[in-house]
């Protein structure tokens, strides 16, 4: 799990997997994330697809006063009329102090990697 601090960016990475586990772009992949209150800060808002198939990204600057604690995201990925929501993942944590950089998540269909720039 990473942890950051106000005013930083964090990218949060997601990859899609086909059902004979090859990567696949589907229609859509959007992300909300909450805060620890569970108030959404980002909602519905589309990943941005990677050069290569099956990945995905979405960058979030934290602002100065943001609420401290565990950020939790939900992706939702759309293909046609199948609509597959994973259960939800802690992509980082917003702390007082700076700290290395490192993976945050990994697992359901999706791989998901978070990291501070």
């Amino acid at each position: 799990m990473l942890s950051t601090v106000r005013g930083s960016t964090v990218i949060i990475e997601v990859d899609t997997k086909g059902e004979k586990n090859e990567y696949v772009n589907p229609d859509s992949v959007t992300i909300t994330i909450l805060d620890s209150l569970d108030t959404i800060i980002v909602n519905e808002v589309d990943m941005l697809s990677e050069e290569d198939v099956g990945f995905f990204s979405y960058a979030h600057d934290t602002s100065t006063d943001a609420i401290l604690g565990i950020y939790t995201a939900r992706v939702t990925v759309t293909q046609g009329s199948f609509i597959y929501k994973p259960e939800p993942f802690v992509c980082f944590v917003l702390d007082t102090a700076d700290v290395p950089r490192l993976p945050a998540f990994q697992g359901n269909a999706f791989q998901s990697n978070t990291f501070q720039t």
